[in-house]
């Protein structure tokens, strides 16, 4: 499961958060493309917004932040707990020239809004 968010009334994004992929589809529901994300954040959501895609996705620092170096074991505990703390972070990508020129070839052109 996942989410799905509107392009500008022309294309609907599907968000599959477990695979880290997202689908666009038309109006008319066929697959017009499909996209890989950066697969070290856990996808949760996903808006149309201009000529972006917004995503809310959960990261866990990594752990190689913490290795390497002496800590007392109170600076280890800390260090431990904020490792296991998930960030949570939204995301903003361009959506994809392909669909950019989707968007030109429907007569949407830019879309210069400012957020």
């Amino acid at each position: 499961s996942g989410s799905l968010a509107d392009l500008r009334g022309q294309l609907l994004v599907a968000l599959w958060f477990r695979s880290g992929f997202i689908d666009v589809v038309d109006t008319r529901g066929d697959l017009f493309g499909q996209w890989d994300l950066p697969s070290h954040v856990t996808w949760l959501m996903a808006a149309g917004g201009g000529n972006n895609i917004f995503f809310i996705g959960v990261r866990t620092p990594e752990a190689a932040q913490t290795q390497g170096t002496r800590r007392s074991a109170e600076q280890q505990k800390a260090a431990t707990e904020t490792k296991q703390r998930a960030l949570v972070e939204v995301w903003r990508f361009p959506a994809p020239p392909e669909v950019q020129e989707h968007w030109r070839q429907m007569g949407l052109g830019e879309d210069k809004s400012e957020l």
